[in-house]
């Protein structure tokens, strides 16, 4: 087994790894990956992120919801729901959103539903359409990492659940609602995180 040893400032923030390095500003936020710009707000939220080349920018209201996300001049408006315990995402743009105790539902632009199935520790299981016909299904690890999946044309490959957790190609999102990590636990991009991926549940 290889072990990389890292150098960390006083603060005990990671300065370089794999060839890369990191800054950060007086807050402990991280600015700088590598070629990669992040900028933030007086409230830490992250306003903008240069990533690869492409700019992506971020408004929020008073309360630190995240209201529209651009991306290479092409902007999302999101719609939530600020009366449930954790403020849920109704509308992404491209999907509508319907919850009871979980997600219940997501129609997507041309009217077409699909809806959730759940395994006792609430991660999703399986999608069906609206005439109860099953159009994918989810097994997991033991640490909730996705096994096996039936990708859905509807959304795009992902499944969601309540917890807005997210584990994608080895990149997981958790609870951040913006920030996607590299395996070394700094963030390596940012892109909003509508009811998404699901398998960690409530593990």
């Amino acid at each position: 087994m290889l072990i990389e040893h890292v150098p960390i400032d006083a603060a005990d923030q990671m300065l370089t790894a794999g060839g890369v390095s990191y800054t950060y500003d007086a807050n402990g936020n991280q600015t700088d990956r590598g070629g990669d710009a992040y900028t933030y707000d007086h409230e830490n939220r992250l306003t903008q992120t240069v990533i690869g080349g492409v700019t992506s920018t971020s408004v929020y209201n008073g309360d630190g919801l995240r209201m529209s996300h651009t991306v290479d001049q092409t902007t999302t408006d999101y719609g939530w729901d600020v009366a449930a315990g954790l403020p849920v995402v109704l509308q992404d743009g491209t999907n509508t959103y319907v919850y009871g105790l979980d997600l219940i539902s997501a129609t997507d632009s041309q009217g077409a539903q699909t809806y959730f199935l759940y395994d006792g520790l609430g991660s999703v299981v399986g999608l069906t359409d609206d005439q109860g016909d099953e159009i994918d299904d989810y097994t997991y690890d033991v640490f909730g990492a996705v096994r096996s999946q039936a990708p859905s044309p509807t959304l795009d490959g992902t499944i969601l659940d309540q917890d807005h957790r997210r584990r994608s190609g080895g990149v997981r999102l958790c609870l951040a609602r913006d920030h996607h990590f590299d395996v070394y636990g700094r963030q390596s991009s940012s892109s909003f995180l509508a009811p998404q991926l699901g398998g960690l549940g409530r593990r």
